[in-house]
C-alpha cells in the first residue's frame, strides 16, 4: 500500500540515521508497520506511486550490503538498469547525480523518456539508498572512489572550476561537501549563519556547482511527478549556500577538510569563527560541547601517528619526523640534509627561502661527475662485439699504464711511439679523474693526514662468487704473502706525566693488540698460545715468540678464514666503513690499500677484469662516500656526536621523556643508516644466500619481462607534466623541446645501433659513442650532436648509462644482483625502448628546467612584476635551490648589448654551480626516480623482501610524493599562476592516457570484459585518469574494490592490493584460483603484449590450455541474461553454500559437524592450513 507522508511533514524532529558519513540524511520515519511502503518527497502534493512492488524485508536498519542481497531491489535494479539501456553499479548510478554536475544534467533530460515502470522503480531504489548505512570498509572506501570519480572525471566540474580556477584543491572538498548536502537537505544552512566564513574564490566557484545542480535535480523530481512546479527560491537559497559552502571548503582545505567527513563540515560551520558562536549557542546541547571537544582531540592526538602511517605506507621518510621538528633545530637540519622538500605538504610550501641540495642530489651529481669524465676518456677506444666491450688489446694497455706507479699525466707523452696515441689520451683523461675523485675525498676527510697521493693507484673489484667458490685457494695466498700474520703488538700512545710534567709514551690500560681491535678475535689465544703476564697490572699479552710452529700455523689459517668471511660478509658495505672492531671513527679501508703484497696477476681470477666496470664502480662508491662524510660525518661516530647527540639534549629541553627522545634518535640512526646505504641488508637470505639471490633476481626480472613490455608506452604522458611547470608561452617551446630531444635520441640511437651491427654481424671495431664527446671527424655518419647539451646532462648525473638503468630499476622494483640477471634486464629495457625513452625525455625536462630558470630570472630582472608574480617566480627558483638575487645577477651579467649570450652565461660560476644543478632537481621532479637515496619512498622499500612483496609500488608512491603533492600545493598557494597550467596538463595528460589503454590492449579496454557491452565516458576517463596517477593513494583503494568483488575476503583482498605480482600469483596458488602451469603461463615474457602482437584472445586460450579447459565465449546479451546451471545466488532464505545451511537438529551449520559435507575447496584449504599450524575456523 502506499502511505501519506503528509502527517510526517510537520514533525518537530526528523529522525537520523547513525551514519557518520550522511549524519543528515533523512532516515524512514518510525510508526509504519512492516507492510506500508512509502515514498520520501520533499513537498507535501506528492503525487500517489502505483504498489508494483513486494513489501521489503530490510526493516529500518540496513546496509548497503544488505540492499544488494535483498531480492526485489536487486530484481528491481536490473530491470530498471536494462531498461534505461546502462550497464554500471547501481550504486554508482544512484551516486553519480549527487555529486557530477553533468550527471545530474543528463539525468534530467533522460527521465521524461522513461516509461511509468522505470520512473516507479528508479523513485523505489533511490529511496532505498538514501537511507541504507554505510557499514564497513568496503562500502566507506567505495563511497570515496565513486565521489572522487565522478568529481574528477566531470566535464562540467572542469569547466565550472576553470570559472573559478583560484580554489584549486579546495573544490573538490566543496564538491564533495555539496553532493552529500543535496542529498540531506542542507538549505537549513542559511546565509546569515555562514556568511563570514566565506572565501571570495571558493564561494564563487561553489555557485557555479551549487545552483545548476539543483535545478537538475528539480527537473529530475518533476519529471518523476514527485514535484509539481520549479522552486526557483530553492536553486537560488542553494546558490547562496553554495558559494558559503563553497567559501569555506576552498579555506579550510589545508585543515584536513575530508578527515572526519560530514561532521567535521558541520563543526566548522558552527564554530569557526567567534561571531558565529553566539547565533549556534542555543542550539548546541551539552553533547554536541562533548563531542566537539573530543574531534579537536582527536585532530591534535591523530597528527603524530598518521606522519608516522603517512611514513611507512605511501609518504617520504622524513614524514615521520614531522611533529617533532620544532622542538629541536638539529631535527630539522637532518631533515633538510636528508630531503630538501621534507615540510612542503599538500597545501604548505614549509619553510620559506631557498631549498638547499639535500644528500641525494649531491650524491648524483658527484658520481655524474666522475662517470662523465671516464665515459669520456674512454671514448677514444675502439669497442667490440655487441655489448660494446673496450678492445682487450687496447684495454690492457691502458691498465698497465694506470698501473705503473713512475707514470703520470706530465710524464706520459714520453711513451709516444711506442703506446697506441688512443691509449694515452684515455690515460689522461682516466688518471685525471682518479685524481679529482682522491682530491674530493680527502676534502672531506675521508683519508687520514698521512695519507698521499699514490702514483699507479688502480682500485680492485673483486668477483666474491669466485671468492666463494674457492675460498681455500684465497686464505693460501694470505697465508703466503704474510696478510694472515697475527698482530698483536698495543700501539703506544702519548701521554703527560702528572708527577713530572714531561710527556712520555705508554700503552692505555685497556689497549688490545692490533687484531683484536680490527677483527675482535686474538688469534694467538685462539690458537692456544700461552698468555704472558706484564706490567704492574699483570695484564696478560700473547706473544708470537711464545707460539710453537703448529700454534703460529693455527693462528694463520684462523685468520685468513677471518678475513675471507668478512670480505663476504661485507660486500654490500660500503667500502669507507668496511672495519670491524670496537673503533668506531675508523674509515677502514679507505684508509690504504688492502693486500699490498699480493700482486694482481696472482689473484686475477679473484678480481674483476674488465676495466670500465671497475673504475664505474670505484666512481659511484667515491661518490656516495664523500655525500655521506659532507652531510652526516666520515664515521658513525660522527654522526652521533655531532647530530644524535645534540638532537636528544634539544628533545629533552623541550619536555620530551627520556624514552620518547630516545626513539627519535633511534628512527634518525636508522634513516640515515638507509638513506645513505650503510644498511644493505647485508645478513638477509635473499642476499647472504647465492641460491635466495639467483631466485630474487630472476623472479623480479620475469615480472618485469612479462608485466612491463608497455612500459615506455605508460610513460608516454610524462614529459606532458613539463607543461605544469611551464608558462602558456612556453607551452610550444616545451613541445619542442619534448620533439627536439626525442630526435636527438633517435639520432643516437641509429648510430649505435649501426655500430652495434657492424661489431656484432661484421666483427668490426668501432670508436666513439657521439653524444659523449671526443669524437672524431669520420668516426659516425651523422654530424657530431652539440656535445654540450649532452654533456651539461651528464655532469649532473643524467642520461648516463648507469644512471638511466638505476633510475628504471626503480620504476621496475629494484635492481639485480647477478651478472647474467643484469644483462638481461639491461638488454630488456633496451628492446622496450625504456632505456632511450628515459634519457631523451631527461634532457628534455633539463632544457625547459634551464629555461625555466632564465625565464624567470629575466623577469624579476626586467621587473614590473605583480606582488604575487614576483613571490611566484621567487619561490619557483627557491624551490630549485637558487636565490632570486643570485640568478639576477646572473641574468644581467649574461646580457651583451642588451642581448643575453651564452658565453658570458657559462663564464660566471653560477652556472655550474646553480644553473645546471637546478635544472638537475627540476628534472628529477619531472622524470622521478624513485630512490632511497632520495628519501622520496619509504625506508622498507628498498629492503630485499620488500623488492619481491611490493614490486611496480615504488613509482606510484613517488609520483603522489612529488608530482600529485606539488599539484595541489601550488593550487593552493598560487592558483592563478598555477591552474590555469595544470588544468589543460592533465586534460591532454588523460586524452594521452586514454589512446595509450586502446592500443596496448588491442582496443579491448573500450567494451566491459564481463558483458561485453561498450564502457561509458565516466568510466574511460576515470581509467585514463588513473593510468597517468591522477587517482594517487586511492588507486589501492581500486585494487582492493576489483579484489574484493570477487570474492576472496577483505584480509586476502588488502593483501592482493598493495603486494607485487609474485606475491599475488602466490595468494591466488594458495586460494585454487590458477594453478601453477597457469601462473607459468601469466609469467611469460612480453605477456602483456601477446594479444596485441599475436591477436585478440592469445592470452585467454594460454590460460584456458594451462587450466586444462577451454576458453569461453564472452556473453553479449547484457543485464537481461541469465547464466544456464551453475551456482543461483541471493535466493531468499537459502545460503549461497549448501553446506553452511543449518541443521534444524544440531542448530549448527552441516560442515561444522561432518567433514563429509564440506566442499573440496573448504577440506583442501583446511588441511593446509593445519599442514601450516594454523586453526581452522
Amino acid at each position: 500500500m502506499t502511505v501519506d507522508l503528509t502527517r510526517f511533514i510537520n514533525q518537530p524532529e526528523e529522525p537520523t540515521n547513525n551514519n557518520p558519513l550522511f549524519a543528515d540524511l533523512v532516515s524512514e520515519p518510525y510508526g509504519l508497520t512492516p507492510e506500508e511502503t512509502y515514498t520520501v518527497a520533499p513537498e507535501p502534493n506528492l503525487a500517489p506511486v502505483a504498489d508494483t512492488y513486494t513489501p521489503s524485508k530490510l526493516g529500518y536498519n540496513y546496509s548497503l550490503t544488505d540492499l544488494e542481497k535483498d531480492p526485489e531491489f536487486a530484481k528491481r535494479a536490473e530491470r530498471f538498469l536494462q531498461g534505461v539501456g546502462r550497464n554500471e553499479n547501481i550504486f554508482e548510478y544512484l551516486r553519480d547525480e549527487n555529486f557530477s554536475l553533468s550527471a545530474a544534467f543528463v539525468r534530467s533530460t533522460e527521465v521524461g523518456n522513461w516509461t511509468e515502470e522505470e520512473k516507479q522503480d528508479y523513485i523505489y531504489l533511490r529511496n532505498k539508498f538514501n537511507n541504507a548505512n554505510l557499514k564497513g570498509f568496503k562500502e566507506r572506501f567505495n563511497l570515496v572512489k565513486d565521489m572522487s570519480v565522478d568529481i574528477l572525471a566531470d566535464p562540467l566540474n572542469i569547466l565550472a572550476g576553470l570559472f573559478a580556477i583560484p580554489t584549486g584543491g579546495g573544490s573538490l572538498a566543496v564538491r564533495g561537501a555539496l553532493g552529500t548536502a543535496a542529498q540531506a537537505s542542507v538549505k537549513k544552512l542559511t546565509a546569515s549563519q555562514l556568511a563570514k566564513q566565506t572565501a571570495l574564490y571558493g564561494a564563487v566557484e561553489g555557485m557555479a556547482w551549487a545552483g545548476p545542480h539543483e535545478f537538475f535535480l528539480q527537473d529530475i523530481d518533476v519529471d518523476l511527478g514527485m514535484r509539481d512546479e520549479y522552486d526557483l527560491s530553492s536553486v537560488a537559497g542553494m546558490t547562496v549556500t553554495g558559494g558559503l559552502v563553497g567559501g569555506i571548503a576552498g579555506g579550510a582545505i589545508g585543515g584536513g577538510l575530508g578527515l572526519y567527513g560530514n561532521r567535521y563540515l558541520t563543526k566548522e560551520y558552527k564554530h569557526t569563527n567567534e561571531n558565529l558562536i553566539d547565533n549556534v549557542a542555543s542550539s548546541q546541547t551539552r553533547k554536541e560541547v562533548v563531542e566537539d571537544s573530543r574531534i579537536d582531540s582527536a585532530l591534535a592526538g591523530s597528527s603524530d601517528t598518521l606522519n608516522k602511517v603517512i611514513a611507512k605506507t605511501v609518504g617520504k621518510p622524513t614524514t615521520w619526523f614531522n611533529s617533532y621538528v620544532e622542538k629541536s633545530p638539529t631535527l630539522k637540519e637532518f631533515l633538510k640534509k636528508l630531503r630538501y622538500d621534507y615540510d612542503t605538504t599538500l597545501t604548505s610550501q614549509g619553510e620559506k627561502g631557498v631549498k638547499e641540495k639535500s644528500f641525494g642530489l649531491f650524491m648524483g651529481e658527484m658520481i655524474g661527475k666522475y662517470q662523465y669524465g671516464l665515459s669520456k676518456s674512454l671514448n677514444v677506444l675502439y669497442r667490440t662485439g655487441w655489448r660494446a666491450r673496450l678492445d682487450k688489446k687496447q684495454e690492457t694497455s691502458l691498465l698497465k699504464l694506470l698501473r705503473d706507479n713512475t707514470l703520470d699525466i706530465d710524464n706520459v707523452d714520453k711513451l709516444k711511439g711506442q703506446v697506441d696515441p688512443a691509449v694515452i689520451q684515455a690515460y689522461k683523461g682516466v688518471r685525471e679523474t682518479l685524481d679529482t675523485a682522491f682530491k674530493d675525498a680527502s676534502e672531506v676527510g675521508l683519508f687520514g693526514p698521512f695519507v698521499k697521493f699514490t702514483k699507479g693507484y688502480f682500485p680492485r673489484l673483486f668477483k666474491y662468487e669466485v671468492l666463494e667458490k674457492k675460498q681455500d685457494a684465497f686464505k693460501e695466498l694470505l697465508i703466503k704473502s704474510g696478510h694472515a700474520d697475527p698482530l698483536n703488538d698495543i700501539p703506544t700512545v702519548k701521554f703527560v706525566d702528572d708527577l713530572t710534567d714531561e710527556v712520555r709514551k705508554g700503552v692505555l690500560r685497556d689497549a688490545k693488540g692490533i687484531d683484536d681491535d680490527i677483527f675482535g678475535t686474538n688469534f694467538l689465544k685462539e690458537a692456544g698460545v700461552k698468555g704472558t703476564k706484564v706490567g704492574k697490572t699483570k695484564q696478560i699479552i700473547y706473544r708470537l715468540e711464545d707460539a710453537t710452529p703448529e700454534q703460529l700455523v693455527k693462528a694463520k689459517e684462523l685468520k685468513a678464514d677471518m678475513i675471507v668471511k668478512d670480505m663476504l660478509e661485507y660486500r654490500w658495505t660500503p667500502f669507507e666503513l668496511r672495519q670491524k672492531g670496537q673503533r668506531a671513527n675508523a674509515t677502514g679501508f679507505l684508509q690504504e690499500r688492502r693486500f699490498r703484497n699480493i700482486k694482481d696477476e696472482d689473484m686475477a681470477e679473484f678480481l674483476e677484469d674488465d676495466l670500465q666496470q671497475t673504475l664505474e664502480t670505484y666512481f659511484t662508491n667515491t661518490g656516495q662516500a664523500i655525500a655521506r662524510a659532507k652531510y652526516f660525518g666520515k664515521t658513525l661516530k660522527e654522526f652521533e656526536d655531532n647530530t644524535i647527540k645534540p638532537m636528544i639534549k634539544e628533545l629533552l629541553a623541550s619536555g620530551m621523556s627520556k624514552l620518547d627522545a630516545e626513539k627519535i634518535a633511534e628512527r634518525a640512526r636508522v634513516t640515515q643508516r638507509r638513506v645513505t646505504g650503510i644498511e644493505t641488508d647485508a645478513g638477509s637470505v635473499l642476499k647472504k644466500e647465492g641460491w635466495a639471490r639467483s631466485m630474487a633476481d630472476w623472479g623480479k626480472l620475469s615480472q618485469q619481462m612479462a608485466h612491463l613490455p608497455f612500459a615506455t608506452l605508460s610513460s608516454v604522458t610524462e614529459p606532458l607534466l613539463l607543461l605544469s611547470r611551464s608558462g602558456l608561452k612556453d607551452s610550444p617551446a616545451v613541445l619542442k623541446d619534448i620533439a627536439g630531444s626525442i630526435i636527438k635520441e633517435g639520432n643516437s640511437v641509429l648510430d649505435r645501433s649501426i655500430k652495434g651491427i657492424q661489431r656484432g654481424v661484421f666483427g668490426k671495431k668501432t670508436k666513439g659513442i657521439k653524444d659523449i664527446g671526443f669524437q672524431k671527424e669520420g668516426d659516425s655518419i651523422f654530424k657530431t650532436v652539440d656535445d654540450d647539451v649532452w654533456g651539461e646532462l651528464y655532469k649532473t648525473g643524467l642520461a648516463l648509462e648507469q644512471a638511466v638503468q638505476e633510475r628504471i630499476e626503480g620504476l621496475a622494483g629494484e635492481g639485480v644482483y647477478g651478472k647474467w640477471a643484469k644483462r638481461g634486464q639491461a638488454a630488456f629495457f633496451k628492446v622496450n625502448l625504456l632505456t632511450q625513452w628515459t634519457k631523451a625525455v631527461q634532457l628534455a625536462a633539463f632544457t625547459t628546467g634551464k629555461r625555466l630558470i632564465k625565464t624567470n630570472a629575466q623577469r624579476l630582472s626586467e621587473g614590473g612584476l605583480s606582488k604575487s608574480n614576483k613571490q611566484y617566480l621567487t619561490q619557483q627558483l627557491n624551490d630549485l635551490g637558487i636565490k632570486g638575487d643570485e640568478a639576477v645577477a646572473w641574468y644581467r651579467g649574461s646580457l651583451k648589448n642588451g642581448q643575453f649570450d651564452d658565453a658570458l652565461a657559462k663564464s660566471q660560476d653560477f652556472y655550474e654551480g646553480a644553473y645546471t644543478s637546478g635544472a638537475n632537481r627540476f628534472t628529477k621532479e619531472i622524470i622521478l626516480n624513485p630512490s632511497t637515496a632520495e628519501a622520496n619512498r619509504p625506508l622498507w622499500f628498498s629492503t630485499p623482501s620488500a623488492q619481491l612483496l611490493v614490486q611496480f609500488a615504488g613509482y606510484p608512491t613517488v609520483f603522489n610524493n612529488t608530482i600529485l603533492k606539488r599539484f595541489s600545493n601550488e593550487a593552493t598557494n598560487s592558483p592563478m599562476q598555477t591552474i590555469p597550467k595544470v588544468l589543460p596538463t592533465v586534460l591532454l595528460m588523460s586524452a594521452v592516457a586514454h589512446i595509450g589503454n586502446t592500443i596496448r590492449s588491442n582496443g579491448e579496454n573500450l567494451t566491459d570484459y564481463e558483458t561485453g557491452l561498450k564502457k561509458d565516458d565516466g568510466k574511460l576517463i576515470s581509467e585514463s585518469i588513473r593510468r597517468w596517477g591522477g587517482f594517487g593513494p586511492f588507486d589501492y583503494q581500486s585494487r582492493w574494490s576489483n579484489e574484493y568483488d570477487r570474492n576472496v575476503g577483505a584480509y586476502t583482498a588488502t593483501l592482493k592490493a598493495f603486494a607485487g605480482p609474485l606475491p599475488q600469483d602466490a595468494i591466488d596458488g594458495i586460494l585454487y584460483r590458477k594453478n601453477i602451469p597457469e601462473i607459468l603461463v601469466t609469467n611469460v615474457p612480453g605477456y602483456s603484449a601477446l594479444d596485441l602482437v599475436l591477436g585478440e584472445g592469445t592470452k585467454k586460450s594460454l590460460r584456458s590450455a594451462a587450466r586444462g579447459s577451454s576458453p569461453k565465449e564472452k556473453s553479449t546479451k547484457g543485464l537481461g541474461s541469465y547464466s544456464r546451471g551453475g551456482i543461483v545466488l541471493n535466493v531468499p532464505n537459502v545460503k549461497d553454500e549448501p553446506d553452511e545451511m543449518i541443521s534444524r537438529v544440531t542448530k549448527q551449520p552441516f560442515n561444522a559437524t561432518s567433514e563429509s559435507v564440506q566442499d573440496v575447496e573448504d577440506r583442501a584449504l583446511e588441511g593446509q592450513l593445519k599442514g601450516l599450524g594454523l586453526k581452522w575456523t
